[in-house]
């Protein structure tokens, strides 16, 4: 609001000296007119006028627009109009011209309560001297010598007048057309920083329910784990194989929470992390290096194969973060539905148009009715809260990719390709 308030005074200030150069030009012009049809006292009590306007500027071009100094000009502008109106032909004369000028300057330069004061005051006096002007007796000059002068008088006032109208809406026409270029840019700018916080407060909030799925099922077995020991229906063997297999969940819940909280970092950090990854076949091969001990509770091996044709010219940097959630996931359903001993296959694909990860895993395929809404938020889980799939999917469709499944009798197929 600074900012708008500084440009309005700018506005005022560069619109006051306009006012006045063309003014102090206007008075000085009509005072050698007066001169030249020999009203020497009338051209006298004009003179103080143009030691006014100087002061006036001079006081602008030092402190800049104030609107208590400019009681000092308005006012003798008005006595000046007055003199005009009485001793240069009253109606017939041009001065009205200018008194027009004033209802156009007054809304720019005044607040409110001095523009209402200063626009009756003007009607009041104007009405006065067309009231007392009325009666040509009133006037000091009443009449033109002759019409040839009445012509050049209306003439030159009327171009005077124009000219400064047209400078003086010029600069505020060109002073909203910019404030309006620079309100639609920061409007616009506003509108950027809007939907980045959108999607970066909608990323959170997917993260946070990664985060709730994956804590959900170690707090559910360590409660079923309570329960049987509670009830002594455990030997000292199944209590200690029951929790190594919690101790794989939470070393998983705790590398799930690392993953969420080096993806909430925006600095200057995220980018060097990203900017490390050289490949996504050694992106894929360290991922699964790192997620091997989800497979050695139920001893079930974890193989890696890439097949590699032209060059991608896919950016998948800046998606690491999601992909590395999306496979965590697919991994992580892979071990928990297949059974022991069995092989999980990842695979990776790359070509000049996509790069295609796909995790296979023994096991039963699942029935065909769940399969049509195996994405949907609703899928009922036994293992977590059922919301897994359905926020892979939500940040596969945000980041451009395309998250399936299909089966092949008993070997259950996930794939994820960008591209």
């Amino acid at each position: 609001m600074k900012n708008q308030i500084t440009n309005i005074e700018k506005l005022q200030t560069k619109v006051a000296e306009t006012i006045l150069i063309a003014s102090g030009i206007l008075i000085f012009l009509i005072i050698l007119d007066d001169l030249t049809i020999e009203l020497y006292w009338i051209a006298i009590l004009k003179i103080p006028m143009i030691f006014i306007f100087i002061l006036a500027y001079i006081k602008l071009k030092i402190s800049g627009f104030q609107e208590k100094y400019s009681h000092f000009v308005n006012l003798p502008i008005l006595v000046f109009f007055i003199l005009n109106y009485l001793g240069n032909q009253g109606s017939d004369g041009p001065t009205f011209y200018g008194v027009l000028t004033l209802f156009v300057t007054y809304p720019i330069l005044l607040s409110p309560k001095w523009k209402r004061f200063y626009t009756v005051l003007t009607i009041i006096l104007m009405s006065f001297l067309l009231y007392f002007g009325s009666d040509k007796q009133n006037l000091i000059v009443p009449h033109y010598i002759n019409p040839m002068d009445q012509f050049q008088d209306h003439l030159f006032t009327f171009i005077s007048v124009s000219a400064f109208l047209v400078i003086l809406l010029t600069l505020v026409l060109d002073f909203y057309k910019k404030q309006n270029l620079e309100l639609t840019e920061v409007q616009w700018k506003l509108k950027e920083q809007l939907e980045f916080a959108n999607a970066e407060k909608l990323k959170n909030e997917i993260l946070l329910r990664v985060l709730a799925h994956d804590v959900r099922s170690p707090v559910n077995n360590l409660d079923q784990l309570i329960d049987l020991y509670e009830a002594e229906d455990l030997t000292k063997l199944e209590f200690k194989q029951l929790a190594s297999g919690m101790k794989s969940r939470i070393l998983d819940l705790k590398n799930t929470i690392d993953n969420i909280l080096i993806n909430l970092k925006k600095d200057y950090d995220e980018e060097v992390s990203r900017s490390t990854v050289e490949s996504p076949i050694e992106f894929t091969k360290s991922l699964v290096d790192r997620l091997k001990y989800i497979f050695e509770t139920k001893r079930q091996q974890i193989i890696f194969v890439s097949e590699t044709g032209m060059d991608s010219h896919i950016q998948f940097e800046r998606n690491v973060s999601e992909i590395t959630i999306i496979l965590k996931n697919l991994l992580d359903n892979a071990s928990k539905y297949s059974s022991e001993g069995s092989e999980i296959r990842v695979s990776l694909q790359i070509s000049a148009a996509e790069i295609d990860w796909t995790v296979e895993s023994q096991g039963e395929p699942i029935p065909e009715e769940l399969q049509k809404k195996l994405f949907a938020e609703t899928v009922i889980s036994q293992n977590g809260s059922g919301v897994g799939l359905f926020l892979c999917k939500s940040i596969a469709d945000r980041m451009g990719a395309r998250l399936t499944y299909t089966t092949n009798q008993k070997v259950n197929c996930f794939s994820l390709k960008i591209g």
